[in-house]
């Protein structure tokens, strides 16, 4: 089923590029939808700590499951959660220092706010 919709789509947007008057028929808004259905998504598990939990509702407990396009790096998910302070991260229970790193659907990612002191 939903490889027919991806073939249905595909075929939709050649014909309708290929159509004379092409953005009169084909508003830009629609083809970005259209073109939504390419675009992959994965499920993580975040856990956030400290007070990094503010980042999340209350409610949430610093939990929550979120679905990503895929290709989405650590870097990426610390931009969106906007967390700029340096953090400890693991991925599957392993740490895990490279934010360059693509997430993989199902991994479980956690933040911990880094601590200092003397």
């Amino acid at each position: 089923m939903y490889l027919a919709k991806i073939r249905e789509s595909i075929q939709f947007f050649l014909c309708t590029l290929l159509s004379p008057g092409f953005a009169l028929i084909y508003p830009l808004s629609l083809l970005k939808r259209e073109l939504q259905v390419f675009t992959m998504k994965l499920k993580i598990h975040l856990q956030l700590y400290s007070i990094l939990r503010e980042k999340l509702p209350p409610e949430s407990n610093g939990q929550a499951v979120l679905q990503l396009n895929d290709g989405t790096s650590l870097q990426d998910l610390l931009d969106e959660l906007d967390i700029t302070r340096k953090v400890v991260i693991s991925v599957n229970e392993e740490h895990e220092s490279d934010v360059s790193r693509r997430l993989q659907d199902g991994d479980r990612v956690k933040f911990f706010s880094s601590i200092s002191g003397g």
